[in-house]
């Protein structure tokens, strides 16, 4: 089972534990599964036996998504066109944008205002629309957004943007230190990873006080 496979069944499992007595008959029923089905989907167990346990497919999580009204981790070719959206012609200008730090690495660097002129590394993008944008390299051994960003990526990040989307994809600031993760409103919120090494595990939040947002992720690329 990938994480992304995992954190689909954990998001089913918390979302049926919150409905209280009779939710998982109500959404069989609005679905189209059976309670058992539904119950191996939701099963987070690491110890069951496969027939007890499965994998939620991918029309069963839209029709799950639709009903409970939120976004699980796995619809990700919806987000995918949200972090590089086809832009009107009218936001199709060049934009100069800086490159300033790589994330997952200490503190961002100081204003580009701040920075003397031979320190700024400038990159041109088109389609931005409007905003305040930064670029992130993604750190060479930064593996936990590999599947949509690998190591070595670029990332266009939009300052101006820091209202919290659930499956949006944002850079934080934690104790000092940046972060790249996908958002999931809660209860209980968290961090996602999205990545092929299932060592990565969600981050959870107690309080929006314990974190900053630098900003939304725009677009995403990679060098071949």
């Amino acid at each position: 089972m990938s994480n992304l496979d995992f954190e689909n069944k954990k998001w089913l499992a918390a979302k049926l534990d919150a409905g209280g007595h009779g939710v998982r008959t109500k959404v069989a029923d609005a679905t189209g599964v059976t309670t058992t089905q539904l119950s191996r989907m939701a099963n987070v167990d690491p110890k069951a036996p496969p027939k007890n346990t499965q994998n939620i497919p991918l029309p069963k999580l839209r029709e799950f998504a639709k009903y409970f009204n939120d976004t699980p981790p796995g619809l990700l070719i919806a987000h995918t066109r949200e972090i590089q959206p086809p832009a009107p012609a009218r936001s199709r200008e060049l934009q100069r944008v800086p490159l300033l730090e790589r994330v997952t690495a200490g503190r961002l660097k100081m204003p580009v205002s701040q920075l003397p002129p031979d320190e700024i590394k400038w990159m041109t993008f088109s389609g931005l629309g409007h905003g305040e944008f930064i670029a992130l390299k993604v750190e060479d051994d930064a593996d936990s957004m590999d599947r949509i960003s690998p190591p070595g990526s670029i990332i266009v990040v939009n300052k101006a943007d820091t209202d919290l989307k659930s499956g949006r994809y944002y850079i934080f600031e934690i104790a000092g230190k940046t972060t790249y993760k996908m958002w999931q409103a809660g209860p209980p919120s968290y961090l996602a990873p999205y990545s092929t090494n299932p060592t990565h595990k969600p981050q959870f939040i107690k309080r929006k006080s314990d974190f900053e947002v630098i900003g939304r992720v725009k677009r995403t690329l990679l060098d071949l």
